[in-house]
């Protein structure tokens, strides 16, 4: 019976990676407001093929009526490499431009 059920909602995309399982989280890294933070996650998820790779993001400013919320958004692991590259170019441009002041 519960294995029916999990097949059923493996094939609900939200479903499949909500109920699946967190196998990796990393630290949690505070921004700059006291109650903003982000951490990554790695979510196998319910039909145990894929993983995913997330960011839980509490931004240090929100604009609207929802207030502060914390929330998820998941990355398949080629568009988390490609995340990676433009995070580490900021960087680079970052420093270049502390360098040049």
């Amino acid at each position: 019976m519960f294995d029916r059920l999990k097949l059923f909602i493996a094939k609900s995309g939200y479903g499949n990676v909500l109920f699946g399982e967190i196998i990796y989280e990393s630290k949690t890294i505070n921004g700059q407001s006291k109650n903003a933070f982000c951490q990554w996650r790695i979510n196998q998820c319910l039909d145990k093929k894929t993983n995913l790779i997330g960011l839980k993001l509490c931004s240090d400013y929100s604009v609207g009526s929802e207030g502060n919320p914390a929330n998820y958004i998941n990355f398949e692991i080629e568009t988390a490499k490609i995340l990676r590259g433009e995070l580490d170019r900021c960087i680079i441009e970052a420093e270049k431009n502390k360098q040049i002041r």
